[in-house]
């Protein structure tokens, strides 16, 4: 049998499919290991940014926690923060050196709080605002 130049071609293209798909299947286990998730945080213990609702706009503030089983410390936009975890139930008070104090009650849901912030001004400690809205998010570790 004579091959010919448009007689090869046929075959070439049959031989480079059948090569490259024998390769693709090598390249595939029989057992494709299962697919893990993220595991979940163990606590509240980490970074978060809150954000707080003031009369239609959004405020943002710094928030790092930790958790030593119940009892919750850390520094809110730079005021110390001392509080309670039970549950799902998130409560702390954050006081700042002239006075001024935020309160948060927040209810954890998945990975974030929300729930309520009443602040207290330094120069007004008589007239703490009614509670905003408040809701948190967790920032992800980077390496």
């Amino acid at each position: 049998m004579k091959l010919t130049a448009s007689g090869l071609w046929p075959a070439v293209l049959v031989v480079s499919v059948a090569l490259g798909l024998a390769a693709r299947a090598a390249d595939v286990r029989a057992d494709p290991p299962a697919p893990t998730a993220a595991p979940a945080p163990a606590g509240l213990t980490g970074r978060w940014v809150a954000t707080v609702d003031f009369f239609g706009t959004p405020s943002y503030f710094k928030l790092e926690l930790t958790q030593q089983g119940d009892a919750l410390t850390g520094d809110f936009s730079g005021d110390k923060l001392e509080g309670t975890v039970r549950g799902d139930t998130v409560e702390f008070l954050a006081k700042d050196t002239e006075g001024g104090s935020e309160q948060v009650k927040a209810t954890r849901s998945g990975g974030a709080l929300s729930g309520t912030m009443v602040v207290v001004e330094s120069s007004n400690p008589k007239n703490p605002t009614t509670p905003k809205n408040l809701t948190t998010r967790r920032i992800p570790r980077t390496r």
